[in-house]
């Protein structure tokens, strides 16, 4: 992941690049939580599990905002680098439903979006590697303070295995 950033100017704009490289090479939308409702109506966050260039993965939480949020900023992004000549060709960016006006959140929203984001993320990056390396891209999918933390994984016997086969929807987060 990105620990050690170092700042480079280019054209009066800093740019966030990353020490060691790491990239994302897949990310899987793995479930959806209810989030808390802000009024009369709830949300849904949606729990990534990224696999990183240097071999790690970690989890993260993400809305369909959030989400929305990024597919703006890395078009916008690439389009302004585009029209300044700063690259050749425009980068394909798939596209995402939005929102709709009087829609509201439900299980079956949900679970419509997830199908939506999974074949989202997965365009996304395996597209052009200029995609999976943007610091728009990184910052998206590094870990914040309030994304899960795997628990730590402890080695069992075969019958602790069969003890605890209840628990394996448990087992991925602490929080």
């Amino acid at each position: 992941m990105i620990d050690e950033m170092s700042f480079i100017k280019h054209d009066k704009t800093y740019e966030a690049v990353s020490s060691t490289n790491a990239s994302v090479v897949y990310a899987t939308v793995s479930g959806f939580a209810e989030k808390k409702a802000k009024y009369w109506f709830s949300d849904y966050v949606f729990v990534l599990e990224v696999y990183w260039t240097n071999k790690k993965t970690t989890y993260i939480k993400r809305s369909y905002d959030d989400v929305l949020n990024l597919y703006r900023d890395i078009k916008d992004n690439f389009n302004n680098k585009y029209e300044k000549g700063l690259i050749k060709s425009p980068v394909f960016i798939p596209k995402l439903e939005g929102k709709r006006f009087l829609q509201q959140s439900s299980v079956g929203l949900a679970e419509h979006r997830e199908m939506e984001l999974q074949s989202f993320f997965k365009q996304l990056l395996e597209g052009n590697p200029l995609i999976s390396s943007n610091k728009i891209v990184l910052n998206f999918f590094c870990r914040r303070q309030t994304d899960p933390l795997p628990s730590e994984t402890t080695e069992h016997s075969d019958n602790a295995e069969d003890e605890n086969e209840d628990d394996d929807d448990d087992i991925l987060f602490d929080r």
